[in-house]
């Protein structure tokens, strides 16, 4: 991987795509995001690309809208809480704190 992403930025490649890229490889099988970010700490490092090549903040969130989250809330509760109340819990407390 390091001779990959030192290609990619000798053609141009700008850091916060990289990491854009390793963003997206955690969706991946665990493991494959957690590889290309040692990596690309290294080779960022050796490169002395700081801080300031990293990707922007995303938005601002969204204000929660009230009636589809009662509404969400509603059909988490019909589908699952017979069968598995924690998940209309976690869904609730870990989604929408």
């Amino acid at each position: 991987m390091p001779y990959y992403f030192n290609l990619a930025l000798d053609n141009g490649v700008k850091p916060r795509e990289i990491s854009e890229i390793i963003t997206h490889l955690a969706s991946t099988p665990a493991g494959d995001a957690m590889s290309a970010d040692a990596v690309a700490k290294d080779v960022f490092a050796d490169r002395k690309i700081g801080v300031r090549s990293a990707p922007r903040p995303s938005p601002a969130l969204r204000t929660l809208d009230n009636d589809a989250e009662t509404k969400r809330a509603a059909a988490v509760g019909q589908q699952f809480g017979n069968v598995a109340p924690g998940i209309v819990q976690y869904t609730t407390d870990v989604l929408f704190p």
